[in-house]
């Protein structure tokens, strides 16, 4: 996505079920930038990137249920802890508390579940 102006980028994520929610990306600054999305829900999905809480980009898209979806939905054992769920639901590995992108970065995955570390980096 394209980031038009500096200031503190944010994304409110509209779920299948109408479920809405807000993620603090921090400060950004003009360029385009990235962000990891798993498809791990089937329906539509609405993303609104805000800049300083004005609308910036809308992202929509539909997920396709998948006979392999179901397979490996049924093989998951859902974890206990509600961090780590959240981490491994995204598409990321989780390890000793630890949420690690397909980036190769990390963050604390309650840090990450409370919005607090959202994985952005800028397009090479």
């Amino acid at each position: 996505m394209f980031i038009p102006k500096s200031g503190k980028l944010g994304m409110y994520e509209t779920y299948p079920n109408q479920t809405v929610m807000y993620y603090d990306f921090g400060y950004a600054t003009p360029d385009y930038h990235y962000i990891w999305f798993n498809g791990d829900t089937p329906g539509r999905h609405i993303q609104l990137i805000t800049v300083d809480h004005i609308p910036s980009n809308v992202l929509v898209f539909d997920v396709s249920p998948s006979e392999e979806m179901d397979i490996a939905t049924s093989k998951i054992k859902e974890p206990n802890d509600p961090a780590e769920a959240f981490c491994i639901q995204r598409g990321n590995l989780y390890n000793n508390g630890i949420c690690t992108f397909p980036g190769g970065s990390s963050c604390d995955a309650w840090d990450f579940m409370r919005g607090d570390c959202i994985l952005v980096g800028k397009r090479r």
